[in-house]
């Protein structure tokens, strides 16, 4: 990655796309969903700018050119169980105020959209191939789903 971006002529109509290959503590995540992820990380201030979500922003790159950049980035998303915990109670908490008397919610959508988020990376991510880092990645997606919806609920029944 260094070298590509030592050498890489960069044009200021293009965004480019960085390989990240993420960790937890020291151990690749190689599935989960968040293997080899291209993720837009670099892009000229002047033709564009990040989007204003609070959760997950994005590079607009409407009409502009997307290019990936050879090598990778190693990104150490998490150190400990206790970060998972913290980013979950955080970005749940997000994304309730940002919905609020936008979306509904209920008990029963919090408990499905959980079991339904781990399923998803634990089984069709292949997340049981990562062990037990692979467990603690699909609960956390869960315990975030079931969160998100639940404190939803909560915060619409109030506003009511």
């Amino acid at each position: 990655m260094l070298n590509a971006l030592k050498t890489k002529k960069l044009d200021e109509s293009t965004v480019y796309q960085l390989n990240f290959k993420a960790f937890y503590k020291d151990i690749q995540v190689k599935y989960c969903g968040w293997n080899n992820q291209k993720i837009k990380r670099m892009y000229n201030k002047q033709t564009t700018s990040y989007t204003m979500s609070d959760v997950h922003e994005d590079i607009i790159s409407d009409k502009l050119k997307i290019e990936l950049l050879e090598g990778n980035v190693e990104h150490y998303s998490y150190h400990t169980i206790s970060q998972f915990i913290i980013k979950a109670d955080h970005y749940s908490t997000l994304f309730a105020q940002n919905n609020v008397g936008k979306k509904s919610s209920s008990p029963l959508k919090a408990i499905l959209n959980g079991i339904y988020s781990f399923l998803k990376t634990y089984f069709f991510k292949r997340g049981f191939l990562d062990g037990y880092v692979g467990l603690i990645i699909s609960f956390s997606h869960m315990v975030t789903n079931f969160y998100k919806y639940i404190k939803l609920y909560e915060l619409n029944k109030e506003n009511n």
